[in-house]
C-alpha cells in the first residue's frame, strides 16, 4: 500500500508539505540549500520545463533532501516517476486524436464503399432495364410443317408487353404465355414481339407451313 502511495505521490506537493512541516519559507529554504528561490518554486509547482537538465535537478533534490530531512535519492526517484507519468498523460490526447482520425477514416471508407455498392446496383438495374427483353419460345420451332390449325404458340418472356402478329397477348406472373394462332394453308410467318417500359423490344419470327390433312 505504501509503495502505491509513493508511486502516485506528487513531488511538488510533497516538497511543499515537508517545507511547511519544517516551518521554512521558500526564501529560508533557498538560503539553507543554496538553491535559487525560482528553482524551488518550479519544483513545487511541477514546472519541470523551466528547470535545467535532469543532472542538475538531481543535485537540487539531494540538497533539498538534506535540509528537509528526507532521502534525496527517493526525491530523485519520485521526480522521475512523476515526469514519466506526466509525459504519458500528455501523449494521451494525441493517441485519442489519432484514434478519432482512424475512426473517421474508416467511416469515410465505409461510406465510400456503401455508395460504390449503390452505384453498382443502380448500374446493374439500369442495364437490366435498358437491355432488350428476352423471349423463350417453347413452340413452334422454325420451319415446322404442321397439320393442326390453329397452332398453339407458347413460351416465356421477361417483357411487360407481348404481341403475337401485332395482337396483345396476356402474360402470367412468371411471364408465361400461350396463344392459338390461326393458319392459312401453306407458309405462315408468326411474329412474336416483346417490349419493356423503356421502349426496348425483341422480335422473333417463326416460319410454319400448314398442310391440310387429306
Amino acid at each position: 500500500m505504501e509503495e502505491n502511495k509513493k508511486e502516485n505521490l506528487d513531488l511538488g506537493n510533497f516538497l511543499f508539505q515537508k517545507r511547511r512541516e519544517k516551518g521554512l519559507s521558500l526564501d529560508k529554504l533557498s538560503y539553507l540549500s543554496g538553491i535559487e528561490k525560482e528553482v524551488l518554486e518550479n519544483l513545487e509547482k511541477d514546472n519541470w520545463s523551466e528547470l535545467l537538465p535532469d543532472i542538475y535537478v538531481r543535485g537540487y533534490l539531494l540538497k533539498i533532501g538534506e535540509v528537509l530531512g528526507v532521502d534525496g535519492e527517493e526525491l530523485w526517484s519520485l521526480y522521475k516517476k512523476n515526469k514519466r507519468r506526466v509525459r504519458i498523460r500528455n501523449h494521451l490526447p494525441f493517441l485519442k486524436g489519432n484514434s478519432k482520425k482512424r475512426t473517421t477514416f474508416f467511416q469515410v471508407i465505409l461510406i465510400i464503399f456503401f455508395f460504390i455498392l449503390i452505384g453498382i446496383f443502380s448500374f446493374w438495374q439500369i442495364k437490366k432495364f435498358l437491355k432488350p427483353p428476352e423471349i423463350q419460345l417453347f413452340y413452334p420451332e422454325n420451319n415446322m410443317i404442321v397439320l393442326e390449325n390453329p397452332i398453339k404458340v407458347e413460351g416465356r418472356t421477361n417483357a411487360s408487353i407481348l404481341l403475337i402478329n401485332h395482337q396483345k397477348i396476356p402474360l402470367e406472373k412468371d411471364g408465361y404465355f400461350s396463344f392459338l394462332v390461326p393458319l392459312l394453308e401453306g407458309t405462315n410467318i408468326i411474329e412474336i414481339e416483346s417490349l419493356n417500359p423503356f421502349g426496348q423490344k425483341t422480335i422473333l419470327k417463326r416460319r410454319v407451313v400448314y398442310q391440310k390433312s387429306k
